[in-house]
């Protein structure tokens, strides 16, 4: 059975936004846009806006995630592809069903309840991050890039304690673990959650 050409797989809960799936499908090289969303795929009023904004020429395509892996090996050799997901969950259902994803690369995550900032455009939960690293485990490449012409930020920023901002939610890291920062830098970063009787460290 002949593998898919999966060009790149790509993590944007917006799917296909303004201009970046030109610019991803241009550095690509990509025809088909396959956007793999369970609720998605099962409202057929969202595709409609999806379709506008994709590039002349290039063909779009709205399933589930089980439906991806039941016909993914059907693809023909003409069809160079792109897919987008919405999370690193659906990602990695993908890869445990048989989809040959080597590569993911993380674009716009959103925040939320029980997020933190890993990079301006991608917040994480434990949930997103055990999903990474079952990637990791898995052999598949992961990279954060806004845009193609963007410089990627570092990986390790999904995985390490990170102080949120905007009125997110912050955690910070237990006394005495290996993340743990000095002890003026604790009082500072207390001070900025409000807990001002700790500056007087």
């Amino acid at each position: 059975m002949a593998q898919p050409k999966i060009l790149l797989t790509r993590i944007d809960d917006r799917f296909i936004y303004g201009q970046d799936v030109e610019l991803w499908n241009e550095a690509v090289g990509s025809n088909l846009v396959l956007i793999v969303n369970d609720e998605i795929a099962a409202d057929a009023r969202k595709w409609a806006p999806m379709r506008v904004a994709t590039p002349d020429g290039v063909w779009t395509r709205f399933f589930s995630v089980q439906k991806t892996i039941d016909i993914i090996h059907t693809a023909t050799s003409r069809q160079w592809i792109l897919i987008m997901v919405a999370s690193p969950s659906d990602a990695l259902a993908l890869v445990k069903g048989g989809v040959p994803i080597s590569k993911i690369s993380i674009g716009h995550m959103q925040a939320g309840e029980s997020k933190r900032s890993a990079t301006t455009a991608v917040a994480v939960d434990d949930t997103d991050i055990a999903a990474f690293k079952e990637l990791q485990k898995l052999g598949v490449e992961l990279e954060i890039r806004y845009l193609p012409s963007s410089a990627p930020d570092p990986i390790g920023n999904l995985f390490n304690w990170s102080l949120g901002d905007g009125g997110k939610r912050i955690i910070l890291p237990l006394r005495g673990t290996r993340a743990m920062p000095s002890v003026k830098n604790y009082a500072h970063l207390l001070r900025l959650i409000g807990y001002r009787r700790a500056c007087r460290i």
